[in-house]
């Protein structure tokens, strides 16, 4: 999956209006990056300054108080290894045609339904 959903209330939301500019540049390239991982939503991480170079234009204090910041505000969890977005999957959930068997029994009932109104 390539792509995430941006909410309009981004722009206005309390929480996030606590950031400042480069911290919400970073907040978004956490958001970016969490995506694109295995386990989306799931940043693991073994090294802050690689950590940094993709989010954070290699800008460790940066990322760090970005990082902090974001955890008191319980937009992400924290531990040694990983970062998580808090509501990332309720967020983030995914399309029908992302579960082809979904849409194909949704499919088959649809046309079951159709048979039988006739």
């Amino acid at each position: 999956m390539n792509w995430l959903r941006l909410y309009h209330e981004a722009r206005t939301d309390k929480k996030l209006q606590q950031l400042n500019d480069k911290q919400f540049r970073i907040w978004f390239n956490l958001l970016c990056f969490a995506g694109d991982q295995q386990t989306r939503g799931v940043i693991p991480f073994d090294n802050l300054y690689l950590l940094a170079v993709e989010v954070a234009r290699g800008d460790v204090a940066a990322l760090e108080k970005t990082l902090d910041l974001l955890a008191k505000l319980d937009i992400l969890s924290m531990e040694s290894d990983r970062v998580a977005f808090v509501h990332f999957d309720a967020r983030q959930y995914g399309k029908p045609s992302d579960a082809p068997e979904r849409v194909a029994e949704r499919v088959q009932r649809h046309r079951e339904r159709q048979r039988n109104a006739d």
